[in-house]
């Protein structure tokens, strides 16, 4: 695993009270729990910043992985910085310091505002019928429980 992206997105989930394992970090609210993965690829030295919500009242009380989560988005799709870029290792031409800032920026942004929009029932089922969340996997179960 890449150590610049994996000590920048430590320093800036660290403070916002995530706690880690492994590639994983999660963050417990009242009715969510907030997931962000860092996924390497099994391709090359390129990385992904999945994000993740899981909805209590519909999931129970543990420790999900991304995967599992009811509401999923990849940090790159909602992304308006050039991500990809700085999550790339093998591309040339980006330094340690810029590729941090491009990450720290995208994850603070972004990533946590799109999380915590959704980290209440009654914030995710805004985000959902507000269109918020086109292009997110929403599971089944939870755009069922989150439609009126």
């Amino acid at each position: 695993m890449s150590t610049i992206i994996q000590s920048t997105l430590k320093d800036v989930l660290r403070v916002q009270g995530f706690k880690k394992d492994r590639t994983t970090w999660r963050k417990e609210c009242p009715e969510s729990t907030l997931v962000l993965n860092l996924q390497k690829s099994q391709y090359g030295d390129l990385y992904y910043v999945n994000l993740g919500i899981w909805l209590k009242p519909i999931g129970g009380s543990h420790a999900p992985k991304e995967y599992q989560c009811h509401i999923r988005a990849r940090l790159e799709s909602i992304s308006r910085l050039p991500l990809a870029e700085a999550l790339d290792m093998e591309k040339p031409g980006l330094g340690d310091e810029e590729r941090a800032d491009l990450i720290r920026r995208a994850v603070e942004s972004e990533a946590l505002p799109w999380l915590e929009a959704s980290s209440s029932v009654a914030g995710a089922r805004e985000q959902l019928e507000g269109g918020r969340l086109q292009g997110a996997p929403v599971m089944g179960l939870a755009r069922e429980f989150l439609t009126p």
